[in-house]
């Protein structure tokens, strides 16, 4: 059996990821390393096909993300996150998003996947803040601040880790999810620090292994 699925979202991350990984023999023995793709659709087909290939015990989501304007110097920082939700895939009443289970239409996808997180940081501070995840379904048509009022414990934003962590709880099997800051979520993309954000995320992976 697979020790560990290590699941990176796009070639521009494994591309950046991999000399990280190539020094560090323990993850290169435990691990099999496969893309998920970009969005929400594609790493959920993605992950499922690559847990029909062989068992696993435990899957390891890791790449970039971006965080919400009030932790903007966190932006080259990386964390595990604690929980994941979803923005964008539901309908609106009365100026409220409303996700799938809160409309009615679905009773097995969560509000809230919940990941078995360990602790890493030296920092208190981040120790006692729960880092929550937000999928969105696109980017630079959703309002951090309607976001921020359905879910405002949440400190970043990606498009895949909600995906992942659902067929990862319908197959029981544990997932960690971690991201590196590239930028403030809205910022353009020639100004996202891409390789610092790696480089903190693969720092990070290293203690999870």
């Amino acid at each position: 059996m697979t020790k560990t699925l290590l699941l990176v979202p796009t070639e521009l991350e494994a591309t950046k990821l991999r000399p990280h990984l190539s020094r560090d023999s323990e993850i290169s023995s435990r691990c099999v390393i496969e893309r998920c793709g970009f969005g929400l659709i594609e790493s959920a087909v993605r992950t499922s096909q690559q847990l029909a290939k062989r068992p696993v015990e435990q899957i390891i989501l890791i790449g970039i993300a971006g965080v919400y304007s009030r932790f903007s110097e966190q932006v080259g920082t990386a964390t595990i996150v604690h929980s994941v939700v979803q923005y964008g895939i539901g309908s609106m009443k009365n100026g409220s998003f409303l996700t799938p289970p809160q409309l009615g239409f679905s009773t097995n996808a969560p509000e809230e996947i919940r990941l078995q997180t360990q602790t890493i940081s030296t920092n208190q501070e981040e120790i006692d803040r729960k880092i929550q995840l937000v999928s969105v379904s696109c980017a630079g048509q959703l309002r951090e601040d309607e976001i921020l009022t359905k879910y405002p414990h949440a400190s970043c934003e990606d498009m895949e880790g909600y995906s992942v962590a659902y067929v990862a709880s319908e197959h029981q099997i544990p997932l960690t999810i971690i991201r590196g800051f590239s930028n403030v979520v809205g910022e353009e993309f020639a100004n996202w620090k891409v390789d610092q954000a790696i480089e903190s995320a693969s720092k990070i992976l290293k203690q999870v292994i």
